[in-house]
């Protein structure tokens, strides 16, 4: 049985540097719509991170010496935007409802996500 290595400081700054990322980006919207109400606000970000950025932040997690977070967050989500897009339009073309498009690219994507970074910290 082996014993399964990550890298417990680089995990634990991410999921930091996530939730302030997070923080910030309620922050700044909070103040550009104060006339609505923060559950929307909150509604609208989980759902932006869910669909259009962690699945290929995960990804991203492959080039982390290269990249810093910033850069890493910055490209996750316009490739989130890109992919989902194209993807989305050539489901449509091929019949399936917009309904489940989102759904679809984004459990697709969490699943290689998932494996690239579960393959690349064990093997750090």
């Amino acid at each position: 049985m082996s014993v399964l290595k990550f890298d417990i400081e680089f995990i634990t700054k991410e999921i930091k540097m996530l939730v302030l990322s997070i923080l910030l980006v309620f922050t700044l919207l909070k103040l550009a719509f104060s006339s609505e109400d923060s559950f929307v606000l909150i509604k609208l970000i989980t759902s932006l991170v869910i669909v259009f950025f962690l699945p290929y932040y995960l990804i991203s997690i492959y080039w982390r010496d290269e990249l810093n977070f910033a850069i890493r967050a910055v490209i996750s989500l316009v490739i989130g935007f890109i992919v989902n897009g194209i993807l989305g339009y050539y489901l449509g073309l091929l019949g399936l409802s917009v309904n489940y498009n989102y759904v679809i690219i984004a459990i697709i994507f969490y699943m290689i996500g998932g494996y690239i970074s579960y393959k690349y910290l064990q093997n750090e």
